[in-house]
């Protein structure tokens, strides 16, 4: 997800055209996301004009997954050298081969080079077996921990090869909030891996073993985090390594939940609309994250409280309805508006849930917008009796307004019934104003 709204992984326009929708014939495009219970809504794409609707689905959204190496796994599963030495190695198997294949849940598929893998080793002075009465005495307290590199090899076909590792991978240490710059390094207790998917993407090991060796010097010599028989130097090999061997047991980063961590997945709305020709808006490229500056899914207790009511506007649970209730608005020339101040922002958009069942011929609901306090009045969305939303039902709808909208102190929204016989009813749900502050 990230990458995808991120305009420096892909070139804007070619490579949502070419990724995003497929087809010659030149085309607009806006694409939209926003998370149940944030704040933001994240929008890439033109500029959307009102009156152009767009398509929208609830969606999960897949978060990256983390491993963490702690003072327990490391015990449980003997990730010490009882040996009192100077330099230890601790390795990691990444198997991308397994990964794509081995998939239980296509949901939770693991992609190295889609989603950024995270590493985290802990409680490393944990590991030191302690010997106050050595000489000299080894304590916790006292011993000192250097990570002198981080280095990363990638099996092809039995053959492994060096792959350098840039700065902008290197490792943090001790909680700190940017990567290491340079090799070696002190570390107190703990270390934090991130590879970024474009690094394991540019080594083109999609399909490929790899791993990651972290040569810690100790001293004094003493018991220390270790699974790797000392490494050979891989240029006088020719290409060949093996880790193969009864003294590494490198820690495999797969979907064995005691040792990766899944995260639940998570709700959103997607919200996508393609359009050609002219639509009079500047064609100015939006990449933007939108807050929220009202919403009403009208569930709460006295709803619609805070909006200004005329004629027959109530709470209602009946169908249609999402949620706990919807408002229904029936019989008689009835609204529903309320003044919501956009002064901060610009860019708004209007999203709401609408329909109705209206019987009687040039009977309609109307949603419009007001940049006047109500003075005037500019339609956003019309649904007359024999509409296809005119079918007892709620339909999604946004749109982007335009400039006159955001900033704007006096900003309204109206809900409108042109009704005046029994059985007239048109129903309201999920109002939401976004907008991009400034």
């Amino acid at each position: 997800m990230n990458r995808f709204f991120c305009t420096t992984a892909f070139t804007y326009p070619d490579d949502y055209h070419q990724r995003a929708i497929f087809g010659e014939f030149p085309y607009s495009f806006q694409i939209a996301l926003k998370e149940t219970n944030q704040s933001t809504k994240r929008v890439i794409g033109d500029r959307l004009a009102l009156n152009y609707g767009s398509i929208r689905r609830v969606v999960l959204i897949k978060g990256t997954s983390n491993a963490t190496i702690n003072q327990s796994y490391i015990q449980n599963h003997t990730f010490f050298k009882t040996d009192n030495i100077t330099t230890h190695v601790f390795s990691i198997l990444i198997n991308n081969t397994q990964l794509l294949g081995d998939v239980r849940n296509p949901a939770y598929q693991i992609d190295t080079t889609r989603e950024q893998i995270t590493i985290n080793i802990t409680d490393l002075k944990s590991t030191i077996r302690e010997f106050p009465t050595a000489a000299p005495p080894i304590t916790r307290a006292t011993s000192a921990i250097n990570l002198t590199d981080m280095k990363l090899y990638k099996k092809d076909a039995g053959t492994y090869s060096n792959v350098p590792l840039p700065v902008s991978n290197y490792p943090y240490v001790d909680g700190n909030a940017t990567r290491l710059s340079s090799f070696p390094a002190p570390v107190t207790d703990n270390i934090t891996i991130k590879l970024n998917p474009q690094y394991i993407e540019s080594m083109k090991a999609a399909n490929s073993q790899i791993f990651i060796t972290l040569p810690f010097p100790v001293n004094p010599a003493s018991s220390f985090l270790n699974n790797t028989q000392v490494l050979p130097n891989i240029a006088s090999l020719d290409g060949q390594l093996t880790f193969e061997n009864a003294n590494t047991t490198p820690f495999i980063y797969d979907y064995n939940p005691a040792n990766v961590t899944q995260p639940k997945l998570r709700n959103a709305i997607l919200e996508v609309a393609v359009w050609s020709g002219d639509t009079g808006l500047e064609p100015n490229f939006v990449n933007t994250t939108s807050t929220i500056i009202f919403a009403d899914d009208f569930d709460a207790v006295g709803a619609p409280s805070g909006w200004n009511i005329v004629g027959i506007a109530e709470n209602f649970g009946g169908t249609p309805h999402e949620g706990v209730a919807t408002i229904r608005l029936r019989d008689t020339p009835s609204e529903l508006s309320r003044t919501i101040s956009t002064v901060g922002y610009s860019g708004i958009t209007i999203s709401f849930d609408m329909g109705s069942q209206l019987h009687h011929a040039g009977k309609y609901i109307v949603a419009q917008w007001s940049p006047d306090g109500g003075t005037t009045w500019n339609d956003v969305k019309q649904i007359f009796n024999g509409d296809p939303e005119d079918d007892n039902a709620l339909h999604p709808f946004s749109y982007t307004l335009p400039a006159g909208a955001g900033g704007n102190a006096n900003f309204r929204i109206r809900f409108y019934i042109n009704a005046n016989n029994p059985g007239d009813k048109a129903y309201v749900d999920n109002v939401l104003i976004t907008g991009i502050a400034v």
